[in-house]
């Protein structure tokens, strides 16, 4: 007769034991372990933590040499066929959700033939709760953001795979040394593709009482599961089967809001029956978020994305984990959220939030183009005066030595005092002038070398080959070498066609000996 009964089977290669069956209402746990005995593998050290059902100990893997964390289900629920399924699942569910936001699994097996386990990564670290609980002053909203952002991801991650997780708490978030963000504790979700695996304790092992921060398996009608304080209003009315990513997106918005507050928005002013905290859930609607923690005033598109959140009917809340991620990045980003409309002012003034860093780049780089474009004119305009300049005193020093030659072919040989005068004040004249010309020349030579002509190099080199003949024959020898040296000096400095002709070195070697420098 068929029984209608479903097989899960988790298997490990090679596998010494024969199948170990737990039967159940639902169908039959087919498990096959690679590990008869734990002993063999792991050197169990002490306990780390305890739950509901289980316990958590530090082992040594000897395979791999390192450290592990083992979870074993506690001796009281080993004949307990719903307690092994979850526990199982739990196994599974947290080794198919490869995430870095989740604790990779390394094997499942058991003890002996009964005491069910699994190892997976030691984590180390602060839980949420840790950093929830230091004083205002040390704490900052910045940081735990961001860990909420994270969390957020994860659980993106686990709902587009169909996972509800329903006990999202700070108790739950790890937070590793080097800033890992870690959801821990999969042993109430719920898989949307093997929905035949959902399963509760039974009533005789229930409690009479919730406590606010321990998650209790059952309640007196043994079907809600969960932690009261951050339960959604459908979990707390014991409608597991009707949970979905909307009631993790109600547990996400209470964790917000505690982050923000400071305080659980169903629990201010120390309520601790999970009665109370039951009605506060489903029908009190939390005070809106206008200050934090520290007293600073909250952005409303903040807290529209919590109060979003914290909508009692869960169709009024987001979708998954996938929306409230999106929003959260938005805000981040100073968008707009879909929790929140906003004017066009806002949006306006949101656009130039977040364009600051462009808007800034941008102003400097007009600017700089602006003054470059200035300076440039500027320059333009100092290089056409510093050659309109160059021009004039190339023709005075032109006409001025003219007028000199012409002065001394109409009296030659003459040495009355005042054709000697008139000459000397004509050639002071032209010094003057030469030297106001050689120093416009070499001063565009050094910024703007490209704008010097051909013919201003040929009228430089010659005339100051006139100046130290001119020193020579007054017997100025030390203006004569000091002259020559500066010319050498400038031929050597700009090369290209200020390099001196064969004409022109034989010329200086003349002035060298001369010099007695040869």
């Amino acid at each position: 007769m068929n029984d209608n009964r479903v097989t899960q089977t988790i298997t490990v290669a090679g596998s010494k034991k024969p199948e170990v069956k737990s039967l159940m209402t639902s169908g039959t746990i087919d498990v096959k372990f690679s590990v008869p005995n734990v002993s063999k593998r792991y050197k169990i050290g002490d306990i780390i933590g305890s739950g509901g059902n289980s316990t958590v100990v530090e082992a040594y893997d000897r395979d791999l040499k390192r450290i592990v964390a083992v979870k074993l289900l506690k001796a009281k629920y080993h004949k307990n066929e719903r307690a092994v399924q979850r526990f199982l699942n739990e196994a599974s569910i947290t080794a198919m959700l490869q995430h870095p936001g989740v604790v990779p699994v390394y094997e499942v097996g058991f003890v002996g033939q009964k005491d069910f386990f699994f190892s997976m990564k030691k984590v180390e670290g602060v839980t949420l709760r840790d950093l929830l609980c230091k004083e205002p002053t040390k704490k900052h909203l910045t940081h735990l953001l961001d860990i909420f952002y994270a969390i957020c991801r994860t659980m993106a991650f686990a709902h587009e795979k169909g996972i509800t997780h329903r006990d999202l708490k700070p108790e739950n978030i790890m937070i590793e040394k080097y800033g890992s963000i870690l959801i821990m504790d999969w042993g109430l979700a719920k898989d949307a593709e093997n929905p035949q695996n959902e399963s509760y304790l039974s009533d005789s092992d229930s409690h009479n009482r919730f406590d606010v921060n321990e998650s209790v398996e059952v309640t007196i009608n043994g079907e809600i599961s969960g932690t009261p304080s951050y339960m959604s209003p459908e979990q707390s009315l014991g409608m597991m089967n009707k949970m979905n990513q909307r009631s993790d997106i109600f547990s996400l918005g209470i964790l917000l809001y505690e982050i923000i507050a400071g305080h659980n928005p169903f629990t201010k002013g120390g309520v601790d029956n999970f009665r109370e905290i039951f009605e506060a859930i489903k029908h009190i609607k939390p005070d809106p978020l206008e200050r934090d923690f520290k007293g600073r005033k909250v952005r409303k598109e903040l807290n529209a994305i919590c109060m979003r959140c914290l909508e009692k009917l869960p169709d009024d809340r987001y979708s998954d984990a996938r929306g409230l991620y999106q929003d959260l990045e938005a805000f981040r980003e100073n968008r707009p959220v879909s929790a929140y409309r906003t004017g066009w002012q806002e949006e306006a003034t949101k656009w130039v939030e977040r364009k600051k860093k462009l808007l800034i780049v941008s102003a400097v780089l007009i600017t700089s183009l602006t003054l470059s474009y200035f300076y440039k004119k500027t320059a333009e305009a100092e290089i056409f005066g510093i050659l309109t300049a160059i021009k004039r005193n190339i023709v005075d020093v032109y006409k001025r030595q003219d007028m000199i030659d012409k002065l001394a072919a109409r009296f030659p040989g003459r040495k009355d005092a005042s054709v000697t005068n008139i000459l000397a004040s004509h050639e002071e004249q032209k010094r003057i002038e030469w030297h106001t010309a050689k120093g416009l020349i070499l001063y565009l030579a050094s910024v703007r070398e490209s704008k010097v002509t051909s013919e201003q190099i040929v009228f430089l080199k010659n005339n100051w080959f006139r100046e130290i003949r001119y020193y020579l024959d007054k017997g100025l020898l030390f203006e004569a070498d000091k002259s020559l040296a500066d010319l050498q000096k400038n031929v050597s400095k700009f090369g290209g066609d200020w390099r001196l002709t064969l004409q022109e070195e034989e010329v200086v070697n003349t002035y060298l000996r001369i010099l007695g420098k040869d």
